[in-house]
């Protein structure tokens, strides 16, 4: 965890092997998941990092978990698979209470398909895609706070991902056109869907948006390399980059406007970064 000054702080979740950070909130709450060490099982299991407090996130009778973000309220999102290897959302309210959840058209048969879970809001409306129940195609939905679900794809869409969701309730992810080619695209309170990708893209990823509308994300150019970029609420697109990067990964920004990733240098060494 690198705080805003710099510091940096290591750590290691017990009894999980390679825990993967995924998220944070204004408390310093870290989450994510790892492998469970004891057992030899393979499974993953979610965590949950307080101050130096450890608390293990696993929604009850699931073989996996697997974390994906967490809200200033200490509200907790995800997704876990059962003993049929089918996927369910989850949320883990600060008290410790879970809620789990299925997209009503989400496949509950078709093996390592189902709801899954990638953002959530300030407010508790989270955003993923789940595979339907015909042909097991990615479709992205938001459930609202009350348990409302909406799905929807961008036009000509062949598979859809929503990555993450503002406090207004737009949202950007990504979809997949008839001939295979990746678009970003940004999705508003109203419904109203805009695809976009940076000039010279062959495949846009958009990972997160803040609450002022702003996405970022990556995208691949002719030299089979991800570049990062940013796009404004007015809809201009910058990309990113530092220097000399084989590869640059823009993972996320705030509401400060803060951005961060990763970028491969030349010889192939992965460094972190924030803009």
């Amino acid at each position: 965890m690198r705080a805003a000054n710099a510091a940096i702080t290591e750590f290691d979740v017990p009894n999980l092997h390679g825990p993967l950070v995924t998220a944070i909130n204004a408390s310093g709450e870290v989450v994510g998941y790892g492998t469970r060490v004891s057992g030899g099982d393979g499974t993953n299991h979610g965590f949950l990092r307080r101050n130096t407090t450890y608390i293990a996130i696993n929604v009850p009778g699931s073989a996996d978990t697997v974390v994906t973000g967490i809200n200033d309220s200490g509200q907790v999102t995800g997704s876990f698979d059962d003993a049929a290897g089918i996927w369910h959302g989850f949320i883990r309210e600060a008290s410790g209470t879970y809620t789990t959840f299925d997209e009503p058209d989400a496949t509950l048969s078709q093996l390592g398909l189902g709801t899954r879970v990638l953002g959530i809001n300030a407010g508790g409306d989270v955003t993923g895609y789940y595979n339907d129940n015909n042909t097991g195609q990615a479709h992205a939905f938001i459930r609202d706070q009350f348990g409302n679900f909406t799905s929807f794809d961008p036009p000509g869409a062949d598979g859809t991902v929503a990555n993450s969701i503002n406090l207004s309730a737009e949202v950007a992810g990504n979809y997949t056109d008839i001939d295979q080619v990746l678009h970003g695209f940004l999705r508003d309170a109203a419904g109203n869907i805009t695809s976009f990708d940076p000039l010279g893209s062959f495949g846009t990823f958009a990972y997160s948006i803040n609450d002022a509308g702003t996405v970022v994300g990556q995208w691949d150019n002719t030299a089979l390399s991800y570049r990062g970029y940013e796009r404004n609420p007015s809809g201009g697109i910058s990309s990113l980059s530092v220097a000399a990067p084989d590869s640059l990964l823009v993972a996320a920004i705030n509401n400060g406007g803060h951005i961060a990733g990763f970028y491969i240098d030349s010889k192939q060494v992965w460094h972190g970064f924030v803009r």
